[in-house]
């Protein structure tokens, strides 16, 4: 089912985004200090988050 492969790249691409995302977002908030929660929570929380949708992407692109 080439598909289903392409579909699994797919979702995994958009996930690798999603994670670059976050990261970006975590950094620039942190840098600028637009946000009104603590930086050491705001860090931790971005990078665990940018850490589980990298993961789950490149699994995804990898496959079986």
């Amino acid at each position: 089912m080439p598909e289903k492969e392409s579909l699994r790249a797919k979702i995994g691409d958009y996930l690798v985004d999603v994670s670059k995302l976050i990261f970006g977002g975590v950094v620039l908030s942190t840098i600028l200090n637009i946000q009104s929660v603590p930086r050491g929570s705001v860090l931790a929380v971005g990078c665990l988050a940018t850490i589980f949708f990298a993961v789950w992407g490149f699994y995804l692109i990898k496959g079986k």
